[in-house]
């Protein structure tokens, strides 16, 4: 007589990177808004600037890899058009717009707060000279943008929740209560009755 054993399998699903593509734009689009005159749609430019990040290139180099994208000029005015402090206001509601499809009710989640400096080489002016934070030196610098992110650790990968560019004169405490608040106030967790 034949055994038949019925082993368990593991779906693993892989995102491709149209679908993450897609999920970045659409969260950027529908929680940001530039006032944009002509033939140039507001999700164009996002489609533009997210292929631009993924392949690490410069506002300088888009021209050169693709066609039917805005010029650098329309890329840089239509940006100026967006500040600090809108988009620390909408960061969060970006970053967790797809996290209650996937996120479990009455599970609880492990939460971490994070400190990054990134290297920064370029000029200090009125326009940067609050963010630009002096550090020990770090890949031949010792100026960085340091922002301090909150993120879910589950099964070994991230979710990022909010992410607080850290200005100077504020205590670090003062961003982990942020961090605390954007976990509470944000309808997404609150509603779906998340622990964490």
């Amino acid at each position: 007589m034949a055994k038949y054993h019925r082993s368990a399998r593991n779906t693993v699903r892989t995102l491709k990177s149209k679908e993450c593509s897609d999920l970045a734009v659409n969260a950027l689009n529908r929680n940001l808004e530039i006032p944009i005159n002509g033939q140039l749609g507001q999700k164009t430019l996002f489609q533009t600037i997210i292929g631009m990040s993924v392949n690490r290139l410069s506002i300088h180099s888009i021209g050169n890899i693709a066609q039917k994208v805005p010029c650098e000029t329309s890329i840089r005015y239509h940006l100026s058009k967006l500040d600090l402090p809108t988009l620390e206001n909408v960061n969060q509601r970006i970053l967790t717009s797809v996290a209650a499809s996937f996120l479990r009710e009455e599970k609880k989640y492990q939460v971490s707060i994070d400190l990054t400096n990134d290297p920064y080489y370029g000029n200090i002016d009125d326009t940067n000279a609050d963010y630009v934070i002096r550090s020990r030196p770090k890949k031949s610098t010792t100026s960085f943008y340091s922002y301090v992110s909150l993120y879910i650790i589950q099964k070994g990968d991230r979710l990022t929740l909010a992410v607080f560019p850290v200005k100077k004169g504020i205590k670090m405490v003062e961003y982990v209560r942020k961090c605390v608040e954007a976990i509470y106030r944000n309808p997404c967790f609150t509603a779906a009755g998340l622990e964490f």
